[in-house]
């Protein structure tokens, strides 16, 4: 058994390059609180993308009706109903 056996697996970790001003060793614990820390902006990363594409889908929705699309034309390019369409963005 060797002494790594009970240790959480880390994925990556930093190649240390003594060469490098200012390289260093991080701690497991630092490690570990940067992958969180890039899992998190992921988040909101994906967040703020699914926003500004529900902005959109918006807009997109009020130019359609405003040509003349009905709600079953709209729910169909969506994939949901005619009634959810109108129930969504209706007025």
């Amino acid at each position: 058994m060797s002494d790594r056996e009970d240790d959480d697996t880390i994925v990556a970790l930093p190649v240390f390059q003594p060469d490098v001003p200012g390289a260093r060793v991080w701690s497991r614990e630092e490690m570990l609180h940067e992958q969180t820390r890039q899992h998190v902006q992921s988040v909101a990363d994906a967040a703020a993308a699914f926003g500004s594409a529900s902005e959109a889908l918006d807009r997109a929705v009020r130019s359609a009706r405003a040509a003349g699309a009905s709600w079953a034309d709209i729910g169909r390019a969506v994939g949901i109903t005619r009634q959810s369409a109108q129930a969504r963005w209706a007025q």
